[in-house]
């Protein structure tokens, strides 16, 4: 993107250009990356130029709706994208948008930058045929996005299942009750294996059809190109109840597994139970854990199966950008599951 390409209207702050990022302009990377590394104090300050591309450029449903604000020095000032995504109800398809990453750089906070760039990119998004967008929020950008309009579409809860109870009761004997998070482990060559069997598993990516409820779509291309974007552990579990992505890692000391979405072709209880031999027999967990919405099919199975709520939980936006999708924003006209969250 040439800077000529920016949108000539400005902010308080003088000396900043908006505009809408174009993916031939491959220079301004280095300088994204510079300042995410500033903005967060996590993964992000460890973004590669390859990551880059992969994610905001070269995804499998198109190049991401991404504004930013640049300074008279080139500095990235402030990064707001949504990334493009298949939703399906029932055996409609509609194009969706999903909030991949939003930050200002430390030295131009509280200029209103955000909510101008949230702006850019919500209607270059529209202006591309989105016709909804949904947000995973953390508790600084929550604010600005109630602000601009989001509905609240409330919150995805995270559910734990032992499996190796007196393991379980050592470790925390041994080490306090406390809990701890989520360390996922890395990518190995079992789990490399297991994304290369992907090209032949289109058929069992057919998701739960409801006449009611969004659900993001997955092919095998695009379901290859989210596991691949992290260097995690990820798993493919295929059985007569259908398909289970999941993601080895460990939490105090113990092996957990995380269920990740489950591919079914209806039976979900029995493709649940396939998770469960799977995670305790094949990888030694001790812990199995499945983060989703209340109207996700799995989400009925769930305690009856043995597993608790946890005390943790994520918010969950949308924004209908067009008014066949206005009775999307409640959270029954939903199916979310841990695959959504672009970072998982």
């Amino acid at each position: 993107m040439d800077i000529a390409d920016f949108s000539n209207s400005r902010a308080a702050a003088t000396d900043l250009q908006f505009g809408i990022w174009s993916p031939a302009e491959t220079g301004f990377i280095p300088k994204i990356i510079e300042a995410t590394a500033l903005a967060f104090n996590s993964d992000h300050a460890r973004w590669s130029e390859e990551y880059v591309r992969a994610k905001f450029i070269d995804g499998p449903w198109g190049p991401a709706s991404t504004a930013i604000a640049i300074a008279d020095d080139g500095t990235v000032a402030g990064f707001v994208s949504f990334g493009n995504c298949s939703l399906q109800v029932g055996d409609e398809q509609l194009k969706g948008g999903l909030s991949y990453h939003t930050f200002v750089h430390p030295a131009f906070q509280r200029r209103g930058i955000f909510s101008k760039l949230a702006r850019l990119a919500v209607a270059h998004a529209r202006g591309n045929g989105a016709s909804i967008l949904f947000n995973f929020p953390n508790p600084s950008s929550y604010p600005g996005f109630q602000k601009l309009g989001w509905t609240d579409i409330g919150t995805i809860c995270s559910w734990i299942k032992p499996l190796d109870l007196p393991r379980i009761l050592r470790v925390a004997s041994a080490s306090g009750a406390a809990a701890s998070a989520f360390v996922p482990a890395r990518a190995s060559e079992e789990s490399r294996d297991h994304l290369s069997r992907l090209a032949s598993m289109e058929d069992a990516l057919d998701p739960w059809r409801s006449n009611r409820r969004l659900k993001t779509v997955h092919t095998p291309q695009s379901l290859r190109w989210r596991l691949e974007l992290h260097p995690y552990d990820y798993r493919l579990h295929a059985s007569d109840g259908g398909l289970v992505v999941l993601r080895v890692g460990e939490r105090r000391g113990l092996c957990e597994v995380q269920v990740l979405e489950l591919f079914s072709a209806g039976n979900g209880r029995r493709l649940l139970c396939d998770a469960i031999d799977y995670a305790r027999e094949e990888v030694g967990a001790q812990l199995l854990s499945m983060t989703a919405s209340l109207f996700h099919p799995a989400s009925v199975h769930l305690p009856l199966l043995g597993f608790v709520p946890m005390p943790n939980s994520v918010r969950f936006m949308a924004l209908p950008l067009v008014p066949s999708t206005r009775s999307y924003a409640t959270p029954k006209r939903w199916s979310i599951s841990a695959l959504d969250f672009h970072m998982y």
